[in-house]
Order: C-alpha cells, then structure tokens, then sequence
C-alpha cells in the first residue's frame, strides 16, 4: 500500500515565534567593535543614509569610557522634519540582534540641526536611526540611516 507523505503541523510555540518574528522587522546594522576602540577618546563615525536622506549630514563621535560605559553624540544637519506624530529614533542594536531604544533626535536652536546625546553599558553593538510613531517600543518602521565606522 502506498502511503503519502507526512504533514507536520506547526506546535503552537513554533507560530508564536514566527509570529514575532515576523513583527519585528530586521535591520542590518554592523557592530561598531567598541573594544578596539581607544579608551577616553573620541572616534568619528559615519552615517549611511537611505535614498531619501542623501542631502542630511551627520557628525557621529562614539567614546568609550573607562568606567566601560560608551558616550554616543549625533549631530545631524538638514535632516528634514519629522510629520505630525512621528519622530527619528535612534537603536541600539545587540551582538544578539536585540533592540534598545536610545531616544530620539531633537531639534536644535539652529534651523536644519537635530542631535541626539546617549549612552549605553553594551560592550559592542550596531547603531541605526527609523522614522517612528511617537510610541515606538522596537523598530518598525523604515531606516533612516545606519552608523558605520
């Protein structure tokens, strides 16, 4: 007798995981190597912008403290308004793809100019910026730009 071949439905945990998974968008966002970095000295880093954020500037200084705390300063120029109800996020990304929230971009006293002062414990991660509903708890929405070295 012939027999068909066996159809293995999912376990209900296999779906919840796929499920989230498929809420949380991936985003590639490289470890920046804050270990080979100097202590107590300031090193530049670089933003990758999206298409449509190729006229905004950024000047990125990354600091790893003694303390072994990282000091993170963004300053971007030109980086157009965010609508009514959004906002720039910026995410700190773990070595284990994790997502922490690291605050939002705000406006300067000078026109075109947002920056974003923030730090984090984490010994290496990635760094990306999204366009964001104010409530934003994990990325969802679309890359703004990606911090490189």
């Amino acid at each position: 007798a012939e027999t068909s071949p066996a159809t293995v439905e999912p376990s209900p945990a296999t779906a919840m995981e796929q499920s989230a998974m498929d809420s949380t968008p991936q985003y590639e966002a490289p470890l920046l190597s804050i270990g080979s970095l100097k202590r107590n000295a300031n090193t530049t880093m670089r933003a990758n912008f999206s298409k449509e954020f190729q006229d905004t500037r950024a000047n990125i200084v990354v600091k790893p403290q003694s303390n072994g705390a990282t000091q993170i300063k963004m300053r971007f120029i030109n980086l157009r308004e965010a609508p009514e109800g959004t906002q720039y996020l910026l995410w700190q990304v773990g070595p284990d793809n994790s997502y922490t929230l690291m605050g939002h971009l705000t406006q300067t006293a000078r026109k075109h100019e947002s920056m974003i002062d923030a730090e984090t414990a984490l010994s290496d991660f990635g760094l990306l910026i999204t366009f964001e509903n104010a409530q934003a708890s994990t990325p969802m929405g679309s890359v703004v730009a990606t911090i490189v070295r």
